[in-house]
């Protein structure tokens, strides 16, 4: 029979066999500490510390240390008091999993945070499924998420208002609202739109008055700080209403007022000219922005 001490600790049974294994409430302790308690609670690890209560857990074969904690009232890391943590100890890169053969992995929270909450700069990323599928990376400039690979879904809802394309442009600074046309000396780049009915006419720069741009395509390498020019959808056109006033349902066009747009009157000029739509009025003699729903013809 193995040989086993007994002691007794606040009415529980500690016992320690011959393996050297300590149980807990338990005769037959199976790893070096094994609580055993009928109740809900089976153990806990308090400390009145400020900064947290913390165990660790080290293993001697590769001298790695994590830290599982709860903050205190005066928290480490940017943490909360009351968080709970896991910290691994020095320069090495953590490596968290959680492994299980055809298994459910489920977060129930009202936000979810991944980064560091001070340090900026370095791009993180987020991996799903490494194969071929969905990687999201956060460059450095934290206002954008970058999805590499193929992103599907049922519904895409966009809280802009136009679909825009990223064009370079040799004109400096063109304003928000601008009409633009394709350069025909420059192939793939536009330029400030500069004749009356151009049928080179390309699309509005996106940005105008209180609406932003919904969908943004073709940010190539060179076009990252081209303008983006709206091709689809409801943006604030620069208009002159020079030759007549502007109303809505009225088709525009290019003017001979550089960047803007104008009342199309002359049906056989038109043909290929057409900007869009205006969706509200600007009076005669005057200039300014001018609603618009851009539908290229």
């Amino acid at each position: 029979m193995p040989r086993k001490s007994t002691h007794r600790f606040c009415g529980r049974a500690i016992i320690k066999n011959q393996t050297g294994n300590v149980g807990i409430g338990t005769a037959t302790p199976v790893r070096r500490l094994h609580a055993n308690d009928p109740s809900i609670f089976s153990a806990r690890f308090e400390t009145s510390h400020a900064t947290a209560a913390v165990a660790e857990f080290r293993s001697a074969a590769s001298n790695n240390i994590w830290e599982y904690g709860v903050t205190g009232s005066a928290p480490p890391f940017g943490l909360g008091a009351g968080d709970m943590y896991l910290y691994r100890q020095g320069n090495g890169d953590p490596g968290f999993s959680i492994l299980r053969d055809n298994f459910t992995a489920k977060l129930r929270c009202a936000d979810f945070f991944m980064g560091h909450p001070t340090r900026r700069g370095a791009p993180g990323r987020v991996l799903v499924d490494m194969g071929d599928h969905l990687v999201v990376n956060f460059g450095t400039d934290w206002g954008y998420t970058f999805v590499h690979g193929r992103l599907k879904t049922s519904v895409l809802e966009v809280l802009g208002a136009d679909v825009a394309e990223k064009f370079p442009s040799d004109d400096d600074n063109v304003e928000p609202g601008t009409v633009m046309e394709i350069d025909p000396e420059q192939v793939g780049k536009l330029r400030v739109a500069m004749e009356a009915y151009s049928t080179r006419v390309a699309g509005v720069v996106s940005g105008a008055g209180d609406i932003p741009a919904g969908a943004v395509l073709a940010n190539f390498p060179g076009s990252e700080n081209a303008p983006a020019i709206a091709l689809t959808g409801r943006v604030w056109v620069r208009c002159d209403g020079g030759g007549g006033a502007i109303t809505p349902g009225d088709s525009l066009t290019s003017s001979q007022t550089p960047g803007h747009a104008m009342r199309a009157v002359d049906r056989d000029r038109s043909h290929g000219a057409i900007l869009g739509k205006a969706m509200t009025s600007l009076a005669c003699g005057e200039r300014g922005l001018v609603l618009a729903l851009v539908n290229l013809q």
